[in-house]
């Protein structure tokens, strides 16, 4: 073998839902290469996958509240609280509670949050050109426009 990993579990094309089973796994085993690469991208900044999407969300929107931040990611409470701990441990945000609302909890970017902007959006990109090398714009979009289709169909969206 060259290293590659194989293109997915061997099945005979009768089998029943052999089909299904090859597309679930290229698309799950293409999601975790790229879960790999972005990684690897932004390790060396200290950070691990998720974390960037949290603080892309306080570049676009700093001061939100802590469920605010939750449904714009579309993750649970318990998973936003995770992240956030460990990016206050890192000094990328602080959180304080809502004067308004004691109940709240409010999430603001530092300094070093607001630096870290650039080298983060760097690695992203970096990890999106790996994503699409050898692909053409056609093919590009015709990627966007599969998985958006299997992403609706999974959700059962017509």
């Amino acid at each position: 073998m060259s290293g590659h990993q194989s293109a997915g579990p061997a099945a005979s094309d009768d089998a029943p839902g052999c089909q299904a089973t090859r597309e679930s796994w290229a698309l799950v085993s293409a999601y975790k290469a790229l879960l790999a690469v972005t990684a690897a991208q932004l390790a060396p900044l200290g950070l691990h996958p998720g974390q960037d999407r949290v603080l892309l969300e306080l570049w676009v929107k700093d001061g939100i509240s802590q469920r605010e931040l939750g449904k714009r990611l579309g993750v649970e409470q318990p998973t936003v609280t995770k992240t956030l701990q460990r990016l206050e441990r890192a000094g990328l945000v602080r959180r304080e509670r809502d004067p308004q609302d004691n109940r709240q909890v409010i999430v603001h970017l530092t300094v070093a949050g607001r630096a870290a902007n650039e080298p983060i959006r760097q690695a992203r990109r970096e990890a999106e050109r790996q994503l699409v090398k050898g692909l053409s714009a056609q093919d590009r979009q015709h990627l966007v426009e599969l998985l958006t289709r299997v992403r609706d169909n999974l959700l059962d969206r017509r």
